[in-house]
């Protein structure tokens, strides 16, 4: 009897582990398809500021974008075919940083850009101002970049190189790293065309795009952080009660030149509510020292959910 109860749990487990392993796989296929699908709205988005702002305007941007638009004002080669062309070499040099996984993703994603931009082509505003097809031009392109990257894709050109540099060196955002070296090639193709003109409507649109691609990538939800060195903890925790039900955290902290042990109060507050936090501190402890920060992307209670 025992031998037959013992068959039977152990069956069950084995088709509850299967269950497990298929909801597993499912949740798996679910978040790549949403993926690629956010992969093509990226591209969409990106091939539409190329084709209704950047191209019109013969704006040189930096990376593949603008040695594409170089290839195709020097040899008449459409900006797709030069986009998955100028690529090639880059992939090569990313593969060994970033591995074969991501190179393999940039590479899809890459091509199927430079199918995009010439499929839509025929996509034409009629006499567009430069300075609003270098701003619009920028939040379209940043904000695809931004979308590859929240979905572990890339644009391929400058944005491996990006990635390579920031993963290799610990160094910058993505949204720095790329400005430098796009403004670098802004530089050198509009010098090769002889356009020094639409240099500065360029770096426009690379200043906005790296402002943009930060914004998607680190999110909306800005938070300032608080640190407060102080005796009177408790009471700064009461007093900030009184208007807002907002936790804090207690510290414990020690003065290495006086060997004081001090409270390290830390929080995280709305942008509008820091003069209010400013006074409460002033009013408790006008000798507290206190460190205020901007933060990015804060999850949990009284901000964005996990």
């Amino acid at each position: 009897m025992i031998y037959f109860w013992y068959i039977n749990q152990a069956a069950k487990n084995g088709a509850a582990g299967q269950m497990r392993e298929a909801e597993t796989m499912s949740e798996k296929i679910k978040r790549e398809l949403i993926a690629v699908g956010f992969m093509l709205i990226g591209n969409v988005i990106f091939a539409l500021g190329v084709n209704l702002f950047v191209v019109p305007c013969g704006l040189v941007l930096g990376g593949v974008t603008g040695g594409s638009v170089v290839l195709n004002k020097l040899t008449g080669m459409s900006v797709g075919a030069a986009t998955i062309a100028l690529n090639i070499p880059i992939m090569l040099i990313g593969w060994k940083v970033l591995g074969w996984k991501f190179i393999a993703r940039s590479w899809i994603t890459s091509t199927v850009l430079g199918v995009m931009i010439d499929a839509l082509a025929w996509v034409q505003i009629p006499d567009v101002d430069p300075i609003l097809s270098a701003l619009y031009g920028g939040i379209c392109i940043g904000g695809a970049i931004g979308i590859f990257y929240q979905y572990n894709w890339a644009s391929g050109g400058s944005d491996i190189l990006a990635k390579c540099w920031v993963t290799a060196t610990k160094r910058g955002t993505m949204g720095q790293t790329l400005a430098v070296m796009d403004g670098i090639v802004v530089v050198i193709g509009n010098l090769l065309l002889g356009e020094p003109t639409n240099m500065l409507l360029a770096l426009i649109t690379i200043f906005v795009a790296s402002k943009t691609t930060d914004i998607v990538i680190s999110g909306y939800d800005k938070g300032i952080q608080f640190f407060i060195i102080t005796d009177k903890g408790e009471e700064l925790y009461r007093l900030v009660q009184t208007k807002y039900q907002r936790g804090m955290t207690c510290l414990t902290g020690k003065g290495m030149y006086t060997g004081h042990t001090y409270q390290v109060m830390m929080t995280v507050v709305k942008p509008a509510q820091v003069a209010d936090y400013k006074k409460f501190i002033r009013k408790v402890d006008p000798e507290a020292f206190v460190i205020v920060n901007e933060t990015h992307d804060v999850l949990g209670r009284g901000f964005k959910e996990m």
